[in-house]
């Protein structure tokens, strides 16, 4: 696997939604232990953390134009195909992971998606071919799994200027002492290589 390089300073937009009519998720517990961990870490001037609260799917094309991540966080529900998002009513809204995964292709800095979301597994290639690397997770998981593994992935990237699969390999081993979130890593896949 590649090791891609994070690039300094680091912008990271975190997409949050928990639709009304949807399982209850603790976005805001996981959002301040991020924050939390961040401000402890050697390089936390040089992350730029930005949260995009009950996203809409209507929202997702602007947040990137106006803060062109280098990393791309979902914090949600999903399913097999497609990652849930608000509607103007804050109702679940699907949307396809192909869709997704084309206007993600167009962001020129974007290098990592994370999709902290139950059965994101099955979407993961999609995202990793368009952008180059994707963390995704198998079958359902738990609050305080997804809450630990964002911890875990953002204090060990603040913390020195590893590289993705470094920070991710760190994560996944911190989360396995007591959790059961079962997390992949995705490299894009090149035809005929």
């Amino acid at each position: 696997m590649q090791d891609y390089m994070p690039q300094w300073p680091l912008k990271v937009l975190i997409l949050s939604s928990d639709p009304r009519n949807a399982g209850r998720l603790r976005l805001a517990q996981e959002h301040r232990d991020l924050q939390i961990a961040i401000r402890g870490t050697r390089f936390a001037s040089s992350l730029n953390v930005l949260n995009e609260p009950s996203c809409r799917y209507s929202d997702i094309t602007a947040a990137l134009d106006r803060f062109d991540p280098h990393i791309l966080h979902f914090r949600g529900h999903g399913g097999e195909d497609t990652l849930y998002f608000e509607d103007v009513q804050g109702t679940a809204k699907a949307v396809r992971k192909q869709a997704l995964a084309g206007v993600l292709s167009h962001q020129k800095e974007l290098q990592l998606v994370i999709l902290n979301a139950c059965f994101s597994l099955d979407q993961g290639q999609a995202f990793a071919d368009a952008v180059g690397l994707a963390i995704v997770s198998e079958g359902s998981i738990l609050d305080q799994d997804a809450i630990d593994f964002s911890r875990e992935f953002y204090t060990a990237l603040g913390h020195g200027q590893r590289s993705y699969v470094e920070v991710f390999e760190r994560a996944k081993s911190a989360l396995e002492m007591t959790g059961n979130m079962q997390v992949h890593l995705l490299q894009r896949q090149i035809p005929g290589v």
